[in-house]
């Protein structure tokens, strides 16, 4: 039935598109033994009105003839227009097909009988005109599709339809189906292909289903709305009539559906008449089928149960007439006889009686107790069931809550009624439903999923259960059940089809004169469509009027215009695009990104590679570590498949992409390791004698700072320092910083604060391999330093002028900075002592790192802000966050500034009573910094410790924590710390035993300015002053 054509070329004028189609073939079983037995002439005959009826049954439903071949048919739904329901259409012509070849063989009894055996299957097809054999074939399907329904209709039994799951997976149960006992292993298909038997319609006489009320979010505003609707129906002084309206899949069917629970539960009666697209001629379908579902005369029940069911309601409706049984026979489709009258009125009198029979039906059903009737999508009712649906709206029975549903571009109803606009769900509750419907979903899935599904329902639910089923998607991969109603909307203006996709491929927004550059078509042609693609709600106007920019009313709508448009197209239309954003007055220096993905997707991958790294280089300047991060993982990506030379520094690219990873992931997440082992081995495949470079060790550097590899970060920090010592710029100085980090680590602090100071040279270039601005994080260290060792006005000043210079930064450098800076200003402020300073610099350090992503930040200054917390009375809660937070950093692989995280922690566990929680944690600071350096950290863990000691009454064991504390922080010269732990050792200390201390006291007073009179040294001369 489907061959390989010898001699085919595109037809001159020709549109290709990629489309979603259903497919079906069918074929007469036996037929080659017919062909023997019978004429030629006979055959003719025979098959002549065979294709005539399955012509009828194909045409009823908007199928489209693709080939016969013999009793062989191939017909198609999905182009050149697409419909919302394509599939169920072609289920639909298959089962009239068989039910005609029935009624044939019927007709025909002396003919030997035929037998159809019809499939459908529903994928993705190329649409093309073509010559084959000098002969011009309009629409031709290429692709598996067709091929994969002929494999699946050679398999069907005789007289019978067999669907493959891609197709009924569209059809939403409209159905009844049996799935086929196994999957079928078709010939030249390589995988098992699961099918059904369809056995008919599924029964329309099943109550609603009223859906789960637990993947219902919002919608407060719209259920009070017709909870209020209800109740006053209920209250039975006049009927009710409410309007839903808004655009495809956002909602309002559930909204219905809340009504029809709303009703169950009240115990009231419930009516659905469903308008389809399918029947917008046919008169008073919705209502004939209402009808059938009130009397119980459907599809399923026998003329003789559909006739006694019909006769015994007249009977309890003494009003009703001969004729107005007879009309009601005729709209439930029950033939007269036993007892089912037949009269004939004429037309006029039969329409208006038609009319009045069906209002007092519906008026009927209030009667006795409240009843809702829901009216669905009634921009597709049939101009019958309008009138109706008008007549019975302007004056409602009593006890009536009457329910519509309509879209915006549904037609006018003209009645009497409240009117609900159902408006997409926001962001928020997009996210809820995502994660009621799949509590699994993976983050940046249910993301995507937020972001394409424009709010929504439908689009959420569909493109979340295409993802369970199928796994990650590209973003251009449309759910099957969502691809005819998107290209259903499109296909309503096919004389714009090819704007919209230039559009598309343009981007989610296109300003109207790129469009004029690139689309190839008259101006004002241009101009009118796109008008009518927005009066279409296509497109959005958003101006400004001299060149607006349109934007597709749908992320999903301009994915299907995108994928419609062959790859080859595509790929010119990217390329036009791309030049025309390289051109004179375009915009490629402002939107690198822009050109870089034009170029790509144009084939030209190579050419790309710089335009992402500008793109990237551009994000920098203005702190975009998301995008740096996104564009150079795909530079990176590209790489391998680009041509050489590519013009690209991989180190380079490495580099810049390990800056804004530590940003956003602090300096220990796993690709950052992955990043900075890359840059290294890279490195040392190009470095011969000139040594190691800085700026490209930095990342390196700091990666193995964080972590508390001390020993392997000072090994690289020496040798960088060593090697440019006595150069000048940029690299001394990002030398110097390094260096100068793990010695104040290593509680050298006098060299470290000496190096800082190098560090902090003024003329130093701003470092781009560095996230922080090098004089302010440098800067704001060495005050720390120089406080600890003893020079605590010089040390305040310079944290000072850190935090000014910090503040007064722009981007790129600004936030990542201030982020860093206040974190070490709060610790310094938790080091003397002032809890409320110390909370003040945590939260602007917080609130920098959270509006930013700076990850490690937002953890290290909530750990101080919980010591401040501690401090000033709430030490339970500071427990909690501490605890929580410890964890995490660690789970990050972070240790650095570990030690003084476990002293706010045992602070908190004292205050709060739990010394030997406290003593615990001062063990595991103290075990840290064995294991792991941070030797600046231990005189203060043991002073913390000896303090603990001494409240539990244990002097001796804390005075001995005191003198060792004393004798670390002298060795390191830190003269604060020292001060702190000798304090502690004489108020500690028997009055007869602490002389000797105070003389010690007394001089380390003395090495302190006289004229600084801080806390502790206020304390120290009163101490001092008592030998």
């Amino acid at each position: 039935m489907i061959s390989n054509p010898p001699v085919e070329e595109l037809a001159p004028g020709a549109e290709e598109l990629r489309r979603q189609v259903s497919v079906l073939l069918c074929d007469l079983a036996g037929s080659t033994a017919l062909s023997g037995q019978l004429d030629p002439e006979d055959l003719h005959a025979i098959l002549a009105r065979y294709h005539a009826v399955a012509a009828d049954a194909v045409g009823r439903f908007g199928g489209r003839f693709h080939h016969t071949y013999g009793d062989g048919l191939m017909v198609s739904w999905g182009y050149p227009r697409a419909f919302e329901d394509d599939a169920v259409r072609a289920v639909l012509a298959g089962l009239e097909i068989l039910r005609s070849v029935r009624q044939l063989n019927e007709k025909n009894p002396t003919w030997r009988p035929l037998s159809a055996r019809v499939a459908v299957h529903t994928g993705l097809a190329v649409i093309a005109d073509r010559w084959i054999g000098g002969q011009h074939e309009v629409g031709n399907l290429i692709g598996e599709t067709p091929n994969l329904a002929a494999r699946l209709q050679s398999a069907a039994e005789p007289n019978s339809l067999i669907i493959s799951e891609a197709t009924e997976d569209l059809l939403r149960g409209r159905f009844a189906v049996t799935p086929l006992p196994a999957a079928l292993h078709l010939p030249g298909v390589d995988r098992p292909i699961t099918s059904y038997r369809v056995e008919g319609m599924a029964d329309e006489s099943l109550p609603w289903p009223l859906g789960d009320p637990q993947v219902t979010v919002d919608r407060q505003q719209e259920r009070a709305q017709i909870e209020s609707a209800w109740k006053a129906a209920c209250d039975r002084a006049r009927g009710q009539v409410l309007v839903l309206r808004g655009e495809p899949g956002v909602g309002k069917t559930v909204l219905a559906q809340y009504a029809a629970r709303l009703a169950a539960d009240s115990e009231a009666e419930y009516v659905i008449m469903r308008c389809a697209s399918l029947q917008q001629s046919d008169s008073f379908y919705p209502a004939r089928r209402m009808v059938e579902r009130i009397l119980g005369t459907g599809r399923l029940a026998s003329i003789r149960d559909s006739r006694v069911r019909l006769v015994r309601y007249a009977a309890g409706q003494p009003d009703l007439t001969e004729a107005d049984v007879a009309l009601l026979a005729a709209l439930a489709g029950v033939p007269p006889g036993e007892g089912v009258p037949d009269v004939e009125l004429p037309p006029v009198q039969r329409r208006e009686r038609t009319f009045a029979v069906l209002r007092d039906l519906v008026a009927g059903l209030a009667a006795d107790k409240p009843c809702l009737l829901v009216v669905e999508d009634v921009q597709w009712s049939d101009p019958s069931t309008l009138e109706l649906l008008r007549l019975i709206c302007r004056e409602p029975p009593p006890g009536m809550l009457v329910l519509l549903t309509v879209r915006p571009d549904g037609r006018e109803l003209d009645i009497d009624s409240q009117e609900i606009e159902v408006v997409p769900l926001a962001a928020d509750d997009v996210r809820r439903l995502v994660e009621l419907v799949s509590p699994g979903l993976d983050e940046s899935q249910a993301a995507a999923v937020v972001q394409r599904s424009d709010g929504i329902p439908l689009f959420a639910t569909e493109l979340v259960r295409y993802l369970t089923r199928t796994g990650p998607a590209s973003a251009e991969d449309v759910p099957p059940r969502l691809q005819d109603l998107l290209v259903a909307r499109l296909d309503l203006h096919p004389a714009e089809r090819r704007l919209a996709q230039v559009l598309a491929v343009i981007g989610p927004s296109a300003r109207r004169s790129l469009v004029e550059q690139v689309a190839g078509l008259p101006t004002a042609e241009i101009r009118r469509g796109l008008g009518i693609l927005v009066e279409a709600g296509i497109l959005q106007d958003e101006g400004p009027a001299e060149d607006p920019v349109y934007r597709f009313r749908h992320i999903l709508l301009r994915e299907a215009a995108y994928t419609s448009a062959l790859r080859a197209r595509r790929r010119e239309l990217h390329l036009r695009i791309a030049r025309a954003l390289q051109g004179p007055g375009g915009i490629a220096q402002a939107s690198p990104n822009r050109v870089a993905h034009h170029l790509e997707h144009a084939g030209l991958v190579t050419e790309s590679l710089g335009w992402w790294r500008a793109a990237a280089a551009a994000a920098a300047k203005v702190a975009g570590h998301r995008e740096v991060v996104s564009y150079l993982r795909h530079l990176l990506d590209l790489l391998p498949a680009a041509g050489e030379p590519t013009g690209v520094d991989e180190i380079e690219v490495l580099v810049a992409l390990g800056v804004s990873l530590v940003a956003l992931e602090g300096y220990t997440s796993d690709e950052v390791a992955q990043v900075h082992e890359r840059v290294r081995l890279l490195f040392a495949g190009q470095t011969n004698d000139t040594g190691p470079v800085p700026a490209v060790f930095y990342p390196v550097w700091a990666y193995h700072h964080v972590r508390g590899e001390l020993d392997e970060s000072s090994l690289l920090s020496s040798r960088l320092w060593a090697g440019h010592v006595h150069g000048t710029g940029t690299q001394r100085a990002l030398a110097a910083g390094m260096a100068g980090f793990d010695l104040f680590e290593r509680g050298d602090l006098r060299p470290a604060a000496a190096l800082l100071e190098e560090a902090a040279w003024d003329e130093v270039e701003p470092i781009p391999e560095t996230p922080h601005e090098q004089w302010s994080a440098t800067t704001v260290l060495r005050g720390a330093a120089l406080w600890i060792a003893g020079d605590r006005e010089r040390g305040r000043d310079r944290i000072e002028a850190a935090i000014r210079r910090a503040e007064g930064l722009g981007l790129p450098k600004g936030p990542f900075t201030r982020a860093f800076v206040h974190a070490y200003a709060a610790w310094w402020k938790l080091l003397a002592d002032d809890a409320p300073g110390a909370a003040v610099h945590a939260k602007r350090s917080y609130d920098e790192a959270v509006a930013n992503g700076y990850a490690s930040w937002m953890v290290a200054a909530s750990m101080h802000a919980a010591a401040a917390q501690a401090r000033l009375g709430e030490p339970e809660p500071a427990v909690q966050t501490l605890l929580h937070l410890l964890q995490i950093w660690r789970q990050a692989g972070a240790e650095a500034f570990r030690p003084v995280f476990l002293r706010w922690l045992a602070e908190a566990y004292a205050a709060s009573g739990d010394h030997a929680a406290a003593l615990a944690v001062l063990d595991e600071g103290i075990a840290h910094v064995q294991s792991f350096g941070g030797a600046v950290h231990r005189a203060e863990l043991h002073r913390s410790r000896g303090r603990v000691l001494r409240d539990l009454g244990r002097s001796g064991e804390a005075v001995d924590e005191f003198r060792r504390a004393a004798r670390l922080a002298a060795g390191q010269e830190a003269r604060s710390f020292e001060l702190r732990a000798r304090i502690d050792l004489v108020e500690t200390l028997p009055r007869r035993e602490s002389d000797a201390e105070r003389q010690v006291l007394a001089r380390l007073i003395d090495t302190f300015p006289a004229t600084l009179h801080d806390a502790d040294l206020m304390l120290a001369r009163e101490l001092g002053a008592k030998r």
